[in-house]
């Protein structure tokens, strides 16, 4: 699995700068309508998701720390089952996606697997599917999805049609997410990768994390524990 590391910490701190609060960024609002401002990318009302704190102000958002920041990384990864994947390189620029729109990433990153032939439903939520197609694709060629996932993004970002965003998220990627040599693969895996077995193993780990995967996992379940007590039953009547 993968995992917030600190140099990746000290690239997104980077990046992302300390504290502003322009009035043009609909993102440094809170819910009550109060320009709050962001720090190290965390917005006011990400920072309520994570902290429960009802529409944190200018002064919470101003004075956050680093180690909060790391946190809430860390916690922004788990939410959005980043670190469930397995390449490190490739969780980080999805992570950095993430930070932006999630589901505008996770729906960029369904379009791009889709064009390498995998046929995930367009619903922008980094579920257990996406993930399996990610890790079994990464596996597979892991230069060519991120360079592929890369350029989708950055079309996206393209396609907002605000010039001075734009420019800036470029100038980000270029900076500090640069495609990856057209010669650099992964080790060859110890073991071929399956995509249902990788689905499965998905599915049991998100199953207290999405209502879809408990339902897949409790009917499986609930299917094994019938055919064995039929079989029980049968062995019983037999004798």
């Amino acid at each position: 699995m993968s995992h917030l590391t600190q140099s990746y910490f000290e690239k997104i701190l980077n990046a992302e700068g300390g504290y502003q609060n322009q009035s043009a960024d609909s993102g440094n609002f809170n819910r009550c309508g109060v320009n709050a401002g962001t720090k190290y990318g965390i917005t006011p009302n990400a920072w309520q998701e994570h902290s429960g704190q009802q529409c944190p102000g200018p002064e919470t958002i101003r004075n956050l720390t680093q180690a909060q920041a790391w946190a809430f990384m860390d916690w922004w990864g788990n939410r959005w089952r980043i670190w469930e994947i397995y390449d490190q390189n490739f969780a980080e620029l999805v992570f950095n996606a993430f930070y932006g729109n999630p589901s505008a990433a996770a729906k960029t990153l369904q379009l791009t697997l889709n064009q390498r032939g995998y046929t995930l439903a367009l619903d922008g939520i980094m579920g257990s599917k996406t993930l399996a197609a990610v890790n079994v694709e990464t596996a597979k060629d892991k230069t060519g999805l991120y360079n592929a996932y890369r350029n989708a993004w950055l079309s996206y970002l393209q396609s907002l049609g605000n010039s001075q965003y734009t420019a800036s998220w470029t100038n980000r990627m270029n900076t500090f997410f640069p495609p990856l040599p057209a010669g650099e693969t992964l080790a060859t895996p110890s073991v071929d990768s399956n995509y249902q077995v990788e689905l499965w193993q998905r599915r049991f780990s998100g199953m207290f994390k999405s209502s879809d995967d408990a339902i897949w996992v409790w009917t499986a379940l609930a299917l094994l524990f019938g055919l064995i007590a039929i079989f029980y039953y049968r062995l019983k009547t037999l004798h």
